[in-house]
This record gives structure tokens, C-alpha cells and sequence, in this order.
């Protein structure tokens, strides 16, 4: 029984490995012109041909695959910032890079607040005595 499954799904395996073989070149045409279709309309003809003979250049179809993946992102980057000037662009950077200045000087501020607050809390928990804080602390334990 054993065999025969082992003979079963290894014939699978090769059927489904050969149809999806045969549907790459497809799937990757199909992405290709999705992500021409995401450039502004005075690119298209320039990227569709850069990016065909840019995929010819790959050997193998899993590869071509994941190289259109990645001109799809890039299709959407580009339209994103095509609308934009170069000022624009640096504006955003810079204030995105503020921003992250900002959260990062919170983050330490609220921290060392916190520290504060909790060395505050230690020494009022500590009950008072006339010989001092030192005395109260257990004693170190040498190795």
C-alpha cells in the first residue's frame, strides 16, 4: 500500500510541476502588463519594451516570474512619484525623517520618565528609618 501511494503521489507531483510549468510564461506576460498598466500612460510604451527584453534576458520561467513581481512593485512606485516634483519628493523624506527623529526622542524621554518614576516609587516603598537608606538594603552576598 505504500508503494503504491508513494507511486501515486510522485505522478502527481510531476503532472501538477508540468502544468504549472506550462502556465509561468502566461502568468508572467499577465504581470508584465499589469504593471505597465500601473505606469502613467507617457511611460508605457518605453517600460514595455525595456522591462520584455529585461525579462528575455532571465533563463528560466521561475525567475521571470519573480522578476515581473518585482516590476509590478516598481510599475506602482513609479506612478506614485511621477506626479511629483523633486521638491515634493525631498519634503516628504524630510518629514517622515523628522517624524521618526520625533518618536525616537519620545521614546527615550518616556523612558527615562518611567526609570524616574520607578526609582521614586522604590525609595518611598523603603520605610524610613534614622540610620539611613544603606542599612536597609540587604547585604551582598560575596561569591
Amino acid at each position: 500500500m505504500a508503494i503504491l501511494t508513494t507511486v501515486v503521489v510522485g505522478i502527481t507531483a510531476k503532472i501538477v510541476a508540468d502544468e504549472a510549468k506550462a502556465w509561468l510564461p502566461s502568468l508572467s506576460q499577465r504581470l508584465l502588463k499589469f504593471a505597465v498598466s500601473r505606469l502613467p500612460e507617457e511611460l508605457r510604451e518605453r517600460y514595455t519594451e525595456e522591462w520584455t527584453a529585461d525579462l528575455l534576458s532571465y533563463p528560466g520561467e521561475i525567475s521571470r516570474c519573480f522578476r515581473t513581481l518585482g516590476m509590478c512593485w516598481a510599475g506602482l512606485r513609479i506612478r506614485k512619484y511621477s506626479d511629483k516634483t523633486l521638491v515634493n519628493i525631498v519634503v516628504e523624506k524630510m518629514f517622515w525623517w523628522l517624524f521618526g527623529l520625533y518618536l525616537r526622542l519620545m521614546t527615550r524621554w518616556i523612558n527615562r520618565m518611567t526609570e524616574q518614576r520607578l526609582r521614586l516609587n522604590a525609595a518611598r516603598a523603603l520605610p524610613a528609618t534614622e540610620q539611613g537608606v544603606s542599612e536597609q538594603l540587604p547585604p551582598k552576598r560575596l561569591p
